[in-house]
Order: C-alpha cells, then structure tokens, then sequence
C-alpha cells in the first residue's frame, strides 16, 4: 500500500496542474513542471445576414452560416474572436441592392456572413462575402422590378462537406406578374437549413414575396429553458420574446422573406431563426423589419415606398456563444463600444454551467478576446 503523503501529493499534483518528467539526464532524477488546467467548451456561431434589397419586390437578404463545435481550450490563453455585423439594407427609392452579412470566427473557426437580397438595379441576387475554405451564408432572394423583369435568387456556396458547418442554401426567384395580375414579388433569402421560396403570383390585390428559408435549433443541452427563462433575461433571450417556447428561443439562422408590390396576408414572412419581414408581409404592416440582432438572419426585401417606406432592411449580427463548465469564469475583452450581449453569465444560470454571449455593436464588427481562469 502507497504512504498517505505519497498519495495526497499525487491527488494535490493533480488538482494544480503539475506533472512530475523523469529527466534522463539527471540519471532519473524528477523535476516538476506546470501544466496549465483546460475546460471543454461547447459553442454555437452565427456569421451576420444579409441586408434587403428594394424596389417593386426586394429580395430578401439570406442568413449567415452557423457553426456548432467543442473545443478544449487552456485557461493560460486568450482567444481572439470577430463577430458579424449585419448587412445594410438598401433605403433607395429608385432601387437597388442589400449588402452581404459579415462572416464571424473564434479561436480557429469561421463562418460566412449572408448574401445581399437584390433590388431592382441589380436583377440577380448576390452571394455573401466570405472567408474562404467555410460553408458561406445563404444566397439573397432576387428582385422583381418594373417593367416587368424578374431576377433570380443567389446561389449558395459551400465548402467540402463538414458536420459542424449548416448553411450555403440558395434564394428564391423573384416572379412579375404587372399590376393586373398582383405586381412584381422578390424572392426569400436563404436560410440556415433551406432555400429561401420564390416570389408567388396569386392575382391582385394578392402578389407574395417569398418567405425567407428556414433556420436551424441549436442543441437543446446547450439552451436549457433555465437559462433562457431565468432571471438574466427577464424580457427578450437573444431579441426574441421568452413568452416563446424553447424551441423557438434556441433557433438560428432564418432567411429573410422578400418584398411585393401590391402584397398579400400571410406572405413574405422571414423564416424561423430571426429572419425578418418583407414588405407588406401583412397588409396591416406594410414595412418590412430588420433579423433579429444577434440570430444571423437576413433583413427583409422592399417595396414600394407607398403607403408606407418600403426600404430594404438590415440583417441581424451574428453570434458565439459558449457554455463552458460552472468552475471556470470566462472574461471578455472588447473595446468600447461593446455590444449589449457582450457578457458572461456565470450566476441564475439555473444549471451546472456558465455563458459567454457576443453580439456585433450594430455599427460594425466586433472583435476581441476570451480567456477562461
């Protein structure tokens, strides 16, 4: 049986991160050295989506790439991250193109930002601005214009086949119908798990943009209701409501819908995930919205700058967000201005772990670092 003193030396060598090398040179002598403590992480990315376009049927701007992995990480280390900032919305009256999401990275991971809806000077949708070697955001919806033309959606681009990266969907056509008919309908944008729809032609008063493409959950362990509903976040969990069920609360990545020229009710939506609005998505609601902040999803397309401003939106930031074990406390530097969600939770938690959230400021990216002690 090993002395006591042997073995609690053995237990506290453990706890405090030293290993014992036999040096060879020394004729086996043992000299200690200290190894830094690490910690699994779990964390879900977000690239920024892709802003509207606008005119007689906008398309709307496609989603960011999502990319959800585990890293083990040493305490003794910073970790440099950049998050996305969504892409502008065109506020033209005459028509014209979103811009493309920003694409988002931490430590040694990347996605790419959205697609840019297309607007009626440009009658194809456009593919996002990325970094390369990464399954891009989704393709922006296309845009029908006057008189009477139809551009298609962007293609999504993605990269060779890898199980932590979602995205690289396609948008949706635009379709012209005139006047008579229901007017001009841009297409969805991408979404994180599908294409965004095509603009549809229902008859007048009745012309649809396309509803931006679906979103995707993030894994339920990652998002316990706890969290999400507990006392940190008394209102919104991440922009959306936390009246709304968990699946919804944990949902990332929606396309946004597109805009039309004369509208129809329940039509243009953006897709699950924070993707926002087209115009005259609801004809009680003319005016297309923005993704939501912080959920990757693309801005809604335009329309017609009557009965209201029919402007192409913006698309929402991007994200990373990190759970990590409860005996470690992560701490984030980022220069001023910070983004609101740019913090970590470590208390009300309501479970055995900790959060680090990081959103874009909204008027650029955001970059920094992370280190964990």
């Amino acid at each position: 049986m090993a002395p006591l003193k042997s073995t609690l030396a053995r237990t506290v060598g453990k706890l405090l991160g030293v290993q014992k090398d036999t040096d060879l040179s020394l004729r086996g002598n043992v000299r200690s050295r200290f190894v830094p403590p690490t910690l699994n992480v779990n964390v879900l990315m977000m690239g920024a989506g892709g802003g509207g376009g606008q005119y007689q049927g906008g398309g709307g701007g496609g989603a960011g790439g999502m990319r959800i992995f585990s890293l083990t990480l040493d305490t003794d280390t910073s970790y440099l991250f950049s998050v996305g900032n969504g892409g502008a919305g065109n506020p033209s009256s005459s028509g014209g193109d979103g811009t493309g999401g920003a694409y988002t990275f931490f430590s040694n991971k990347e996605v790419g930002g959205g697609g840019f809806g297309s607007g009626a000077s440009n009658q194809d949708g456009g593919d996002a601005p990325g970094s390369p070697a990464t399954a891009l955001g989704g393709g922006g919806g296309g845009s029908g214009s006057n008189p009477n033309r139809a551009g298609t959606g962007g293609a999504g681009i993605s990269a060779s086949p890898d199980p932590e990266v979602f995205g690289g969907f396609s948008g949706g056509d635009a379709t012209t119908a005139g006047a008579g008919a229901g007017g001009n309908t841009g297409g969805g944008g991408a979404g994180v798990t599908a294409n965004g729809n095509n603009g549809g032609t229902e008859g007048n008063p009745g012309s649809s943009g396309g509803d931006g493409g679906a979103g995707k959950e993030g894994p339920a362990p990652m998002f316990p209701s706890s969290f999400m509903k507990g006392s940190n976040f008394p209102s919104t969990f991440i922009g959306i409501a936390v009246s709304e069920p968990d699946a919804v609360l944990r949902t990332f990545g929606g396309g946004g819908g597109g805009g039309a020229e004369f509208g129809h009710p329940g039509k243009g939506y953006g897709g699950t995930g924070g993707g926002g609005n087209g115009h005259h998505a609801n004809r009680d609601s003319v005016a297309a919205t923005p993704g939501t902040h912080g959920r990757g999803g693309g801005g809604g397309g335009g329309g017609p700058g009557t009965p209201s401003p029919g402007n192409g939106k913006p698309g929402g930031g991007g994200v990373i967000y990190i759970q990590y074990p409860n005996a470690f406390t992560g701490s984030i530097t980022v220069p001023s201005p910070r983004g609101p969600l740019a913090n970590t939770y470590t208390s009300n938690t309501g479970d055995s772990f900790h959060y680090s959230i990081i959103t874009a400021d909204e008027t650029g990216v955001t970059s920094g670092s992370i280190q964990f002690s």
